[in-house]
């Protein structure tokens, strides 16, 4: 049996996830990553079967239209730590797949869902729409988040392929229910 769930991705105002949780972006930029991404929203469907399988639709502005010509959106699934230890997937599981990197926070465990592909449609209000499907054997369960982060030109490319940067920007995130049955 398939378990659908059906998630809102939205920006730090809503979430109360930082979009530029180092600050690193902000001092690199000089710019306030937030405001980049006010109106940024995504809708995403998980089913959790083997494989996993995880659709976003994502609603964002086309990085050339901020000043970032170039740049990519990236997706995350992201588990927790409970209580500042380190999350399930890392202690269950610390040989799985995945890219740990210490600005995401290093108790947490990020796999990429890989890069969004620009539709080439856009909405009046100006965002375009952006797609990313991801499947993997689901072992690794359980995840707490699905993320996206406003990457450079170089991701995807050479040993930088799927490495969160710039100390991440996360424009939108959304949170997955507690338990989803098997």
């Amino acid at each position: 049996m398939h378990h659908v769930v059906s998630l809102l991705l939205l920006p730090e105002a809503q979430t109360g996830i930082a979009t530029d949780p180092t600050g690193g972006f902000a001092a690199r930029y000089g710019i306030n990553a937030s405001a980049l991404f006010t109106a940024a929203h995504a809708y995403a469907e998980l089913q959790k079967h083997d494989p996993l399988f995880l659709r976003v639709v994502m609603f964002a502005p086309r990085p050339a239209d901020i000043g970032f010509p170039g740049w990519k959106y990236e997706g995350w699934l992201v588990d927790q730590p409970p209580q500042g230890a380190f999350s399930s997937a890392t202690s269950v599981h610390p040989t799985f797949g995945g890219v740990s990197h210490p600005t995401l926070d290093q108790s947490e465990y990020p796999i990429s869902t890989g890069l969004f592909r620009d539709t080439g449609l856009a909405l009046p209000n100006g965002l375009a729409a952006y797609t990313n499907t991801f499947t993997m054997n689901q072992t690794a369960w359980p995840y707490d988040l699905v993320v996206v982060t406003f990457e450079p030109p170089e991701t995807g490319t050479g040993s930088q392929n799927y490495d969160p940067r710039p100390d991440p920007v996360r424009p939108i995130a959304g949170f997955i229910p507690g338990r989803i049955p098997k």
